[in-house]
Order: C-alpha cells, then structure tokens, then sequence
C-alpha cells in the first residue's frame, strides 16, 4: 500500500501528461488532462477528442509513431504535434515519448505515453531561425555589392599586366567574399 501510494503521488504529481493506451488506441489511463481538455472528457472520448484539435500534419505524425511502435515494438521518441487550444485556438506544442508495454511472450499490452508541453522552446526556436534568416539576408546584399566590386576590380586590373602584382590581394578577397555569402 505504501508503495503504490508512493507511485500514485509521483504520477499524478507529474508536470507532464502520463498516459496509457490500449493497443487499439483507447484512453486507459490519464494523470491530468491537457490545455483546454479535461482528464474526465479526454478518458470518455477517446484518443480521437484528443487529435481532433491537432493539425492534420500531426494526426499524421502521432499515427505513423502509433503504427511503428505496435510494428517494432521499440520506443518512438519525441513525436512533437501542434495542438490547438479548444477556447482559445492558441498553437501549442506537445512532445510525446511513446513506450510500448509488452506481455512476457512479446505481444503488445499497452502503449505508455508521456506528452511535455514545449510550446515555449518550440517558439524560442523560431525566433532563432528568424533572427538567422534575417542576418543572413542582411549580409548577403552588402557582400553581393562587395563581390561586384571585385569583378569590376578584376577587370580593371586586367587592362595593365603591371597590375598583376594585385592579383594574390584580389582572389584573396575573392575566397573570404565567397565564404562571407556561404
């Protein structure tokens, strides 16, 4: 008794949603319920409630994972989906570790689920990849001007065979111009 209280206080104290599924996908356990979604609707409808209010890419995405894992029979790990908010419709990320539970001849008895809501670092990465695409684009269109400069020098330089003195300084900025834009 001491024990099992032990792990009903650790699981449903747990800041990620713990979940068990049925091989045929039922909802047969639930720690808490997610953004927007009770732990008592999601038990009563079903696996279906709950991807109804993802994109369809991530319907997708969770099935393929559902279907290796009963395949396999190995871990999927971090299957993130894009869960819409029921009031809200605010765009939230889940990532997802599925476990398969295995009888003792290796048949699957249940998929064990722990989702985390990562909406905050899927955003952080965003921003990031933003931030990079435009620094990126920033520097491209000086060093594109820098590199017709250096066309134009080259064939400047060109006219005169005195100039060919410059020719090591000019592919020299040439190579790092070309790296600049890589």
């Amino acid at each position: 008794e001491e024990s099992e209280e032990r792990y009903r206080v650790l699981v449903e104290n747990a800041t990620d949603v713990i979940w068990l599924l049925s091989p045929d996908g039922k909802i047969l356990f639930l720690n808490q319920g997610f953004a927007g979604l009770s732990r008592e609707d999601l038990l009563k409808e079903g696996l279906p409630f709950f991807l109804s209010f993802h994109t369809e890419d991530s319907v997708k995405k969770f099935e393929a994972a559902l279907e290796e894992l009963a395949l396999e029979k190995k871990a999927v790990l971090h299957v993130t989906t894009v869960f819409h908010h029921p009031k809200t419709r605010e765009e939230l990320y889940y990532s997802t570790n599925l476990t398969p539970v295995l009888t003792r001849s290796g048949e699957l008895r249940a998929i064990q689920a722990a989702t985390r809501d990562v909406t905050e670092l899927k955003r952080i990465e965003i921003m990031k990849d933003r931030l990079i695409r435009d620094v990126a684009h920033e520097l491209k269109t000086p060093v594109a001007k820098f590199q017709m400069t250096l066309v134009w020098l080259e064939k400047e330089l060109s006219k005169s065979p005195e100039n060919k003195r410059f020719q090591e300084v000019l592919d020299l900025m040439k190579r790092n111009a070309d790296l600049l834009m890589k």
